[in-house]
């Protein structure tokens, strides 16, 4: 069976896509670390539904 987890990207390859505007403004505003917890947030929430994905 494949690892479903590998359909969730690394932080760091979802932090290199920061040169798109609104994560740039975000990270102005809030900071770097923050927004990389936001990744990373987003990122558990979605290995549970990956459970479900049929594979």
């Amino acid at each position: 069976m494949k690892d479903r987890r590998r359909l969730v990207p690394r932080t760091d390859a979802v932090l290199a896509v920061l040169a798109d505007a609104r994560l740039v403004e975000a990270g102005g505003r809030l900071g770097r670390s923050v927004v990389k917890a936001a990744v990373a947030a987003a990122q558990e929430r979605a290995l549970p539904a990956l459970a479900e994905v049929p594979g």
